[in-house]
């Protein structure tokens, strides 16, 4: 093997000897670190010497030790194995995301290994970035539609009310005032619903202007109680708005589906009889 080539290679590099003593249950010991590594990492070859426990010292997401289980699987399937991915401390304590390839290469007298770290920190922040975006709506900070539906599992075990809330007139205040109004409106409008909801309730946009509360447990006395208050509080919002809400009380085990239509039912009839209305099924 040509060490000044690995030294020289523009992808990040790890050598690792694994002989019969740790082939079984280690990452083997280092034996070469090129140029590219050290600028990534900032550790050389004397701070690393164990691949395995030092991958498990600086390593920084959780569970401890994961990302090294997963180099001596890595090392046990080469060349068959699949790159993985770890967030490692580096030397100068920054936490940079990388993914790793394991690959067999030919020793003289030995088992060598070549470990490829390629840092994809910039990719895995917009994932998350992404994923953030998924659970939560953009403009309120609620809950999105799509979260909201993945999470109602355990709220909705025992009996649970949902509450459907749409802000009446809202074209007219994107058309009066601008869609910068329309936007406040329903910014006000998310803050006091999730006040008044109280923490255990999943709040969500469910589309455009109107709003999904889901609140586990409790009795359907007090989910009225809990309309009326988040209708009194509409007109709170500049410029004063009304809602219109429909609501129903389903008992534990009703589908999540079933709960909507009967919700979705009432409020259509809520804002056809007139609008400003608390209705329920």
């Amino acid at each position: 093997m040509s060490w000044n080539i690995i030294e020289q290679a523009p992808a990040a590099l790890l050598i690792a000897a694994v002989g019969a003593a740790d082939a079984g249950s280690g990452a083997g010991r280092c034996r070469a670190i090129n140029r590219r590594f050290r600028e990534l990492t900032g550790y050389d070859r004397r701070e690393i010497r164990d691949v395995g426990r030092w991958l498990a010292r600086v390593q920084a997401d959780r569970p401890q030790g994961t990302a090294a289980a997963r180099l001596r699987q890595a090392v046990r399937a080469a060349p068959a194995a699949r790159p993985f991915e770890a967030c490692i401390v580096r030397k100068d304590g920054q936490a940079r995301w990388f993914a790793i390839d394991v690959a067999r290469c030919e020793g003289d007298a030995e088992a060598l290994y070549a470990m490829v770290f390629t840092d994809i920190t910039e990719r895995v922040g917009i994932g998350h970035r992404l994923e953030r975006l998924a659970r939560a709506d953009p403009l309120t900070g609620l809950l999105s539609r799509q979260s909201l539906l993945e999470r109602h599992a355990a709220a909705t075990a025992s009996g649970y009310g949902l509450l459907l809330c749409d802000v009446d007139g809202f074209r007219c205040i994107n058309e009066r005032h601008g869609h910068a109004a329309g936007d406040a409106v329903l910014v006000r409008c998310a803050a006091r619903l999730r006040r008044l909801a109280g923490p255990a309730a999943l709040v969500a946009r469910w589309e455009g202007d109107r709003f999904a509360v889901l609140v586990p447990g409790g009795r359907a006395a007090a989910l009225h109680r809990l309309a009326g208050r988040i209708a009194r509080g509409a007109g709170a919002t500049s410029p004063a708005v009304t809602l219109t809400i429909g609501g129903t009380w389903a008992t534990a085990g009703t589908p999540i589906t079933e709960a909507l239509r009967r919700a979705a039912g009432a409020l259509g009839f809520g804002k056809s009889a007139g609008r400003n209305r608390v209705e329920f099924d």
